[in-house]
């Protein structure tokens, strides 16, 4: 996410879902789930919770999935109001996405996996005519007797930039002639 929060700016998490199968399996429904939670605690033992958000989509419903591999692609829209992933010592906010696929049969067991994911909010510019500095880190190296070099790296990058500056300096040993 960029710039300022703004509930009318939308944002798309989007990814895939993968389910391995040794045998056909008879669906209720497969539904992918964003989950988002704030919680508080400070050292007077006050306590807060709070749902940020929860959204659920569902991806299948009344099917039958077949033997081994089925990736199922997803799209969630989300506001552009949410705040950021972070943790500290008196709480955190933190966001997961949650699958469930539900068999067809009373009988059999559901399956549910959770994986957290981070929203981070960028202030900076993301065209680079408007961000022409960006801070790097440099890391520096040698091969014995050979050579010694500096690779500088940006600490910041532009997802939606199509190419990446990385300097090279290679500071050849020039013993031999």
């Amino acid at each position: 996410m960029y710039g300022a929060p703004d509930k009318d700016i939308k944002h798309l998490v989007s990814g895939k879902l993968r389910i391995i199968l040794s045998r056909p399996l008879k669906i209720k429904f497969i539904s992918i789930k964003l989950k988002g939670r704030s919680e508080y605690s400070d050292w007077e033992e006050q306590y807060s919770c709070l749902e940020v958000i929860k959204l659920e989509k569902i991806l299948y419903e009344k099917n039958t999935l077949p033997i081994g591999v089925t990736d199922i692609e997803y799209e969630l829209v989300v506001p552009g109001n949410l705040p950021q992933t972070f943790r500290t010592n008196f709480g955190f906010i933190f966001y997961k996405l949650v699958a469930v696929v539900q068999p067809a049969s009373l009988m059999s067991k559901y399956a549910r996996v959770e994986k957290g994911i981070s929203f981070l909010r960028h202030y900076l510019p993301c065209r680079r005519e408007l961000l022409p500095a960006p801070p790097t880190k440099i890391y520096k190296g040698q091969r014995k007797d050979n050579l010694d070099f500096e690779l500088e790296l940006p600490t910041v990058i532009c997802v939606n930039e199509r190419s990446l500056l990385i300097r090279l300096r290679l500071l050849p040993h020039n013993d031999k002639g």
